[in-house]
């Protein structure tokens, strides 16, 4: 949706106080929409509303950050499933031992998402 509002919507020029009143709204209805079911399958639209909102009230020198954590977000997105499936078999019944293996999933899948990244970085292609 955010790709369609980016290709094919008109610029919609607002101030920043505008930008970030839009995310406030936004941010509202995201958390009353979850109360009703049929509100809350449309609840998406007003997270990409707020997130859109978001990146026109920050200054433009955060959008090098932005940009390296969506990156990184996307190398997440492929290594989580692999070291989903090597710790899940170190599960126990122990809820405690499965509250560090959930702490050493989270680490390794940021560390490898980030050498990932890394690594498609450095290769020319």
């Amino acid at each position: 949706m955010g790709l369609l509002a980016g290709r094919y919507c008109p610029p919609i020029v607002l101030k920043r106080w505008q930008w970030l009143a839009l995310m406030a709204m936004a941010a509202v209805a995201v958390f009353l929409m979850n109360f009703k079911f049929h509100l809350w399958l449309w609840s998406p639209v007003m997270v990409v509303i707020a997130a859109i909102a978001l990146v026109k009230a920050l200054p433009a020198r955060c959008h090098g950050v932005l940009v390296w954590t969506g990156g990184v977000s996307a190398m997440l997105f492929v290594v989580h499933p692999l070291v989903r499936a090597i710790v899940m078999q170190y599960a126990s019944a122990d809820e405690v031992a499965d509250y560090g293996l959930l702490v050493l999933y989270l680490l390794v899948s940021m560390v490898l998402a980030v050498g990932y990244r890394w690594l498609l970085d450095r290769i020319r292609i």
